[in-house]
């Protein structure tokens, strides 16, 4: 299997395969050997208290936390 085929099936196999990812809108974009990249869809159900958080959803990387 060429990397280009493997980059393929790993992406294949997160967006299609694994339910949990699925249901929360997680979508692998692009896969590197350095990085991966992973789209989220904003969902409103996903926002818990839309008082508290002012409809912002946080997200925290091994780089630091966005609000987005």
């Amino acid at each position: 299997m060429t990397s280009q085929e493997l980059r393929v099936f790993v992406i294949n196999f997160f967006n299609n395969k694994m339910s949990f990812n699925q249901l929360l809108g997680f979508t692998v974009s692009h896969l590197h050997s350095e990085h991966v990249e992973i789209k989220l869809v904003r969902d409103d159900k996903l926002m818990g208290n839309p008082v508290h958080n002012q409809n912002q959803m946080h997200i925290v990387t091994g780089t630091g936390t966005y609000i987005i």
